[in-house]
């Protein structure tokens, strides 16, 4: 059954016949048969004469048996077609045979359906009862010793559902001939009966050679037990409780109160392999629900990944590239002079040339970002890095009246990582700043960059500005993705950022927020 499979730790689906059990369902195993036993203790000292009235349930009780075997068997067919097996079809058929036998035993019981002039005499039912009671137990004992015994689909020239629907078509014929031969030849049927209610001494070799099977099979299971063996053997040990009660605890007697104990014990005993199996259809069903959203969410950041990830291309590549544009206009415009001023030419191309190398590794950083691969980083001058940024920004700045002022100490400030992701995100939050003040007015536009050791290791470059500030209702969502209080604001960058400062295992936050200006924290791991 494609319901009955549990996922495991290497994400691979295994089924209830070769699932282990877990502690807790071994514990409901044992609680369930100590909860029958004492059933049976307490229905030993019951009066047992039949009990009124109690002919009128056998229909419903007989109608119940049949569902649920038929329904089990159903099940165990379908577990069959997923993993084809001769024993786990022997044991579908166990649970269609005695599903199916229960309906022959049902209509000649004595009694029941006598106004229909249904007598077929005293033995056929306590024959087909016999039948039922041993056929039952001795199939299991088939599919206990043929666990291992699986049936190879690319040699045997019949597939799974052929066999599955031929055996069902068997187990039919063979319980419609054993029918037939107890009502047409009862006169050479053996005597069960001596009346209506009391079995014959013949009858009790039937439940003694029931329980030395059926004690047979609780052996050959207990051997490397699947969680399928586990609640076969609760059935099992309940049909014991069962076969007890009706031929020892009730006397032998029809009808009594320990008979309808037993009947009890052998409706759970028929309905547990049932019970199991919806419970891991279901769980099977609620996985499946979960996998489908997990996948789904996971196509969804993907695909929110690949936009970010196009996005981030054009907001990190649209400074070099404009500066590529810068530097070519400017080395044209040096060489049309007469006489032509090579020299500054030749700085215009270094830095044409400068930009474009910047550009091949911002996109390579940026692919490392959302792959999440394991990136090389080294001994960093976050100093140095900071200082090529603001010289790179130094046209903007120019541009927009920001004037840039650092504090960043005289010596090397170290930390590990990768140079040009850092840059990349120093040269972001640099350029937000200076956009930021572009509307600032009656006070200077100024961005002030420091530095300050933190705890041991780590080292806090603070970036401060004069601009506007960030509205409070977005002091939240500044760091999401696609969110950009710029009205031309693409909303990716200082997430990026973010996504590469915590790659590096530092942090991104923002710091003293207000009218009068905004401070960006940046945190780093500093090197040894």
């Amino acid at each position: 059954m494609r319901g009955a499979a549990s996922s495991s730790s290497d994400g691979q689906l295994k089924l209830i016949s070769r699932k282990k059990p877990s502690r807790l369902q071994i514990g409901l195993a044992a609680g369930s048969i100590f909860v029958l036993a004492a059933i049976a203790l307490l229905t030993a000292g019951a009066s047992q004469p039949p009990t009124q009235g109690g002919k009128a349930l056998l229909p419903a009780y007989a109608a119940c048996i049949l569902i649920v075997e038929v329904l089990t068997a159903s099940l165990l067919l379908t577990l069959y077609r997923t993993e084809p097996s001769l024993s786990l079809l022997i044991l579908s058929t166990a649970y269609l045979f005695t599903g199916l036998m229960v309906v022959p035993w049902a209509l000649t019981f004595p009694g029941i359906f006598d106004d229909f002039r249904f007598d077929v005499g005293l033995q056929t039912t306590a024959f087909i009862a016999a039948i039922r009671r041993l056929g039952f137990p001795i199939l299991i004992l088939a599919y206990a010793l043929l666990k291992n015994a699986s049936i190879n689909t690319e040699t045997n020239r019949y597939s799974p559902s052929v066999l599955a629907i031929s055996v069902c078509a068997i187990a039919i014929l063979l319980v419609f001939a054993i029918s037939w031969f107890a009502i047409s030849g009862r006169e050479l049927l053996p005597t069960f009966m001596m009346n209506p209610t009391e079995t014959t001494r013949l009858w009790n070799t039937v439940p003694i050679a029931s329980i030395l099977i059926s004690c047979t099979v609780l052996v050959l299971l207990s051997r490397k037990s699947s969680t399928l063996d586990l609640w076969l053997m609760v059935a099992i040990g309940s049909s014991i409780i069962e076969t007890i009660l009706l031929a020892y605890v009730g006397g032998g007697i029809r009808l009594s109160a320990s008979w309808w104990a037993g009947r009890l014990c052998g409706l759970f005993s028929a309905s547990i392999l049932l019970l199991l199996m919806i419970a891991e259809t279901m769980a099977l069903y609620e996985r499946l629900a979960k996998a489908i959203a997990s996948e789904r969410r996971m196509k969804e950041t993907r695909v929110s990944e690949m936009e970010a990830m196009s996005a981030s291309i054009i907001h990190e590549l649209t400074q070099p590239l404009a500066s590529i544009s810068v530097n070519a206009n400017a080395a044209q415009n040096w060489l049309a002079k007469d006489p032509p001023n090579v020299e500054e030419a030749e700085q215009s191309v270094r830095q044409i040339s400068s930009d474009s190398h910047r550009t091949s590794e911002v996109i390579q950083g940026l692919r490392s970002v959302f792959k999440k691969a394991p990136q090389d980083f080294m001994r960093v001058n976050i100093k140095r890095t900071i200082l090529d940024a603001v010289k790179s920004l130094r046209s903007e700045a120019t541009e927009a009246h920001v004037s840039i002022k650092t504090d960043l100490g005289s010596h090397p400030l170290a930390v590990h990582g990768n140079a040009v992701q850092l840059q990349q995100v120093v040269t972001n939050i640099i350029l937000n700043a200076i956009e930021a003040m572009s509307t600032t007015r009656n006070r200077a536009r100024i961005l002030s960059v420091s530095s300050r050791p933190q705890g041991e290791d780590e080292l806090c470059l603070s970036f401060t500005d004069t601009g506007p500030g960030i509205n409070s209702a977005d002091q939240e969502r500044i760091f999401d993705p696609f969110f950009s209080s710029k009205p031309h604001g693409l909303g990716i960058g200082l997430m990026v950022s973010r996504s590469i400062i915590e790659a590096h295992g530092g942090r991104l936050d923002l710091g003293k927020n207000g009218p009068d200006g905004v401070t960006v924290e940046l945190t780093l791991k500093t090197a040894d």
